[in-house]
């Protein structure tokens, strides 16, 4: 195992592990959630919630994100898809709960509040929109959601993208046009509507679409009512995934289980609740073949790890970091289809302070083997105190060594006469990192 640091309250700890079955590959990102500096969000397509990006790509457009792994599963592609269970940012539903939780509990929710307090369970919610002026009421079905069957209501949101569904030959809709509370218009077979920045499109046919017809006009107050055993206003973020893996330090048992030894994600949290982790361990490859949901569970116990749900897996699986002193996060695992998936959405860590001044300096280099005689390029990173990388300049930079003798000119390093180990330490006012170097 190797454990670094990404902030004052976050460390990324690398497994490698030989089991009877073969290599295990496994990074858990550990985060206090009581420290200061840090916090937890959501992180989702900067095209729209219909679109997909990968991991690295919606934490590059975030700023100060340090982290993130892959979140829930999804249906379609990432040409027309959408998240399958419920999402909530700051307080403000973007997707609802998956729908047949109202049947039966299949797919879990991980919910963290404003006071930092973690909470996995199975939810449902009910939409409803009610004309004030006349008491008519309309159940909505899903939230920024594809439906198979647009009976039953679906209501869209600007987060969903710029316009609504609008009708096509195979699918002649009804939309109603909320703005700010007040019907703006109700369109019947009529091409893509602008998404109102501080209101929704509802898109229906059939029965719905004729009382929304008859009863709705514009100029008409609404209210819409998103009912749910949460206190949204208090709900920082909340992401649903798979099946609860461990309950109260036991392995569950699973209400959604995809078989097989796969590569997979998962959330946890720590007995006490103040440490949340996010992990992930490879899979389909040599180098780490994966495990069941079962093994899953088992070594999320063996980590400490109190309760936990589990995550789109397979060649979803992505954890990205930054490390320290780097601008930008890089991949830590080793996604199974050789490249990044476009997933719908992630859950990110942020570093939440201003940059302040260089306060340590890090040293990175491709190999610490060097033959004499050769050379070794030195590349010099700074950070603050916050963990926040600093731009440095290298002509700065003071080069020293102790050990067997080397040279270092211009960050290139190159060996002496004599073998053996050469400690190296680069300064730059009060700021000083060091590297053993074998030659």
């Amino acid at each position: 195992s190797e454990t670094r640091v990404i902030n004052s309250g976050t460390n990324l700890t690398k497994y490698k592990r030989f089991t009877d079955k073969g290599w295990l590959s496994i990074n858990i990102i550990d985060i206090d959630l009581k420290d200061k500096n840090t916090s937890i969000g959501v992180l989702t397509s900067s095209n729209g919630l219909q679109t997909f990006q990968d991991v690295k790509a919606m934490a590059k457009n975030k700023e100060n994100c340090i982290a993130a792994i892959n979140a829930d599963f999804f249906n379609g592609t990432s040409k027309k898809g959408n998240i399958i269970g419920m999402t909530i940012e700051d307080g403000k539903m973007l997707t609802s709960t998956y729908y047949e939780n109202e049947v039966k509990d299949v797919l879990a929710s991980f919910v963290l509040n404003e006071d930092d307090e973690v909470t996995f369970d199975y939810f449902t919610n009910k939409i409803t929109l009610t004309n004030l002026n006349n008491d008519e009421v309309i159940g909505v079905s899903e939230m920024n959601k594809w439906s198979s069957n647009y009976e039953y209501p679906v209501l869209y949101t600007r987060e969903w993208g710029e316009y609504s569904l609008g009708s096509t030959e195979e699918l002649v809709l009804t939309e109603l046009v909320v703005k700010d509370n007040k019907v703006v218009e109700v369109r019947y077979n009529q091409e893509p509507v602008e998404i109102p920045e501080y209101g929704f499109v509802i898109s229906t046919l059939g029965n719905v679409a004729e009382a929304i017809t008859k009863s709705f006009k514009k100029g008409n107050k609404v209210e819409l009512d998103i009912d749910i055993a949460l206190d949204m206003d208090k709900v920082k973020v909340a992401v649903s995934g798979g099946a609860l893996l461990v309950k109260d330090g036991e392995v569950c048992q699973f209400t959604h289980n995809i078989t097989g030894s796969n590569p997979r994600t998962a959330i946890g949290v720590s007995e006490d609740g103040t440490i949340l982790y996010l992990i992930t361990i490879d899979g389909r490859q040599v180098s780490s073949i994966g495990v069941t949901q079962s093994e899953f569970a088992e070594i999320l116990i063996e980590k400490g790890i109190y309760t936990a749900m589990n995550l789109d897996g397979g060649g979803s699986t992505t954890m990205v970091a930054r490390d320290l002193g780097n601008t930008e996060v890089t991949v830590q695992n080793s996604p199974s289809g050789g490249s990044l998936r476009s997933v719908p959405n992630a859950i990110a860590i942020f570093n939440t302070e201003k940059t302040a001044e260089l306060n340590k300096l890090v040293i990175e280099v491709d190999e610490v083997n060097v033959f004499v005689g050769c050379e070794k390029e030195l590349v010099v990173k700074g950070y603050d105190k916050y963990y926040n990388p600093v731009e440095i300049d290298a002509q700065k930079i003071k080069w020293s060594y102790s050990g067997v003798p080397v040279s270092i000119d211009d960050n290139i390093l190159i060996g002496g006469e004599i073998a053996g180990t050469s400690k190296i330490t680069a300064t730059i006012g009060n700021a000083t990192a060091s590297i053993n170097i074998d030659v």
